[in-house]
């Protein structure tokens, strides 16, 4: 199965041999619409703007995004206008060919919070519970060496999901844009950072027989017959300009066509990728929205204010980080956007009191010169990391008390959250 029209189109058959040739006719809109059903959706445009359907590699991920419905399905047959007799056979037909494939609804929220978090992968571990901490036990007891292997992820960069990515684009939808563009960009990453032959950000000048290709190479121009060893490395050296060239040519493409993707995902209501465009071009505009709606840490977003030139926003969006328990947002209102406030100030302090945190006492640990809390038994070198306490304004106690209560009702609704 290489993507999923090839999947439907083969369901499409075994379907209708279910129902024979005088049954009901199965239509391939009607495989859409009951795959959107059997994975508990209303329509296929709902299945299209939740997520992406794809074959998934491991239980984990099978078991959080793969859960089928054959009663939900079969009830959609029938509103579709299928045979009341063949509604069920249908859909316990398709469910089987979907479990077969394994399968899944994978929501564009969860792909996008990996591609914006710098993963071309996605993640669920297995359920541990005690049963799986016995089996564990009893594997170990026969065997030291049993420890099971970490699940198989889903990669972003597979060429299912990538055609499915393009596809989604063709339909309008603004998240593919952005998470096709995180890929592209994630590929000249790649190819700048590692090279199986070479190392691309290798300077040419470095590499053995450089500098003697260079002098013979130049010889060469200059009308000299090169023969033997010189005319490779004459060679050898003309062969690399070429391939840098090619290379800085292929990365060029990819960043217009990422700028491009990211561009389209902002056209179509993508915040998030007006975030991206600010991050890596400049483009502030993410700033002039009204009500942006972003998966990114608020915390970033508040740094990248500040890069972008727009300070007004950076203390709003602290406040946004704050107010969902950040600590270090709250110590930084306190500290400089909110220390002439002593309202706002003290109402920080209480609630980060009320998390489990007094922001006014030192925070020291020592640790180890790669910044890992120092151990006794591993030893060497000990350094201190941290940070003083906070210094809070004097003020009354009604305005503590004011600060308080302002306080409770945050953590109230954090808590609700």
């Amino acid at each position: 199965m290489n993507n999923i029209s090839s999947f439907a189109h083969q369901a499409q058959a075994r379907l209708q041999a279910v129902t024979g040739a005088n049954g009901t006719v199965v239509k391939r809109s009607h495989i859409y619409e009951l795959m959107a059903a059997a994975l508990g959706l209303g329509s296929h445009a709902a299945l299209k703007a939740q997520g992406l359907l794809c074959p998934l590699p491991s239980q984990p991920l099978l078991a959080h995004y793969g859960t089928l419905h054959p009663g939900l399905c079969a009830a959609r047959a029938e509103a579709l206008g299928m045979a009341r007799q063949w509604c069920e056979p249908l859909a316990a037909a398709l469910c089987a060919d979907m479990a077969a494939q394994a399968l899944g609804l994978v929501p564009w929220e969860d792909i996008l919070t990996a591609l914006l978090s710098g993963s071309r992968e996605l993640y669920r571990e297995a359920l541990r519970d005690d049963a799986y901490y016995e089996a564990l036990e009893a594997a170990l007891d026969n065997d030291p060496n049993a420890w099971p292997d970490d699940p198989e992820p889903l990669r972003l960069d597979s060429p299912f999901v990538l055609h499915a990515l393009k596809t989604a684009t063709g339909h309008g939808e603004g998240r593919a844009h952005l998470a096709l563009g995180l890929l592209i960009e994630r590929g000249i990453h790649m190819n700048g950072d590692h090279h199986e032959d070479e190392d691309a950000d290798e300077d040419m000048d470095d590499l053995p027989d450089s500098r003697a290709g260079l002098y013979w190479y130049e010889r060469q121009q200059k009308g000299e017959v090169l023969k033997g060893v010189e005319l490779e490395w004459a060679q050898g050296y003309v062969e690399r300009v070429k391939q840098r060239a090619a290379a800085s040519r292929e990365q060029a493409q990819r960043c217009s066509s990422a700028r491009d993707h990211f561009n389209a995902a902002a056209a179509l209501g993508q915040h998030d990728a007006l975030l991206v465009l600010a991050d890596r071009y400049g483009d502030s505009r993410f700033f002039d929205l009204q009500a942006p709606r972003v998966l990114a840490d608020p915390v970033w977003i508040a740094d990248l204010a500040q890069r972008v030139g727009r300070y007004e926003w950076t203390p709003a969006w602290l406040t946004v980080a704050a107010e969902r328990g950040d600590m270090r947002a709250l110590r930084e209102l306190i500290e400089t956007w909110h220390a002439d406030d002593p309202l706002k100030a003290w109402t920080w302090f209480h609630f980060a009191k009320l998390l489990g945190k007094d922001l006014t006492q030192d925070d020291y640990r020592a640790i180890h010169e790669d910044g890992s809390s120092y151990d006794d038994d591993v030893g060497g070198p000990m350094f201190v990391d941290g940070v003083d306490g906070v210094e809070l304004p004097a003020v009354e106690e009604s305005v503590r008390q004011q600060a308080l209560q302002a306080a409770q009702i945050l953590a109230a609704r954090l808590q609700a959250e």
